[in-house]
């Protein structure tokens, strides 16, 4: 049981190291896309898809329409598979 307390507490950790690698990775992307857009589209929702995609999207406000920007990374090496942005 201890053992299994351990891999997991593992896991966790490399989990989290690696939705920090996700992060600066999209705060590089955000960087070059242009801050004062994305701004506009906090919070960003971050999902893992099949635990193998980051999937990173923007929000609009409550009432606002439009689109919003999208960026899909792997996991595993942090290759930007897609990124976009709505009209």
């Amino acid at each position: 049981m201890k053992q299994n307390n351990i891999k997991l507490k593992i896991y966790k950790t490399i989990f989290y190291m690696l939705l920090i690698v996700a992060i600066v990775v999209i705060g590089m992307i955000i960087y070059k896309y242009g801050s004062n857009q994305i701004k506009n589209e906090y919070p960003l929702k971050i999902t893992l898809i099949n635990n193998r995609f980051w999937v990173i999207e923007g929000s609009l406000s409550k009432g606002e329409t439009g689109g919003t920007a999208i960026i899909v990374i792997k996991k595993d090496d942090g290759q930007v598979q897609y990124i976009n942005h709505g009209k």
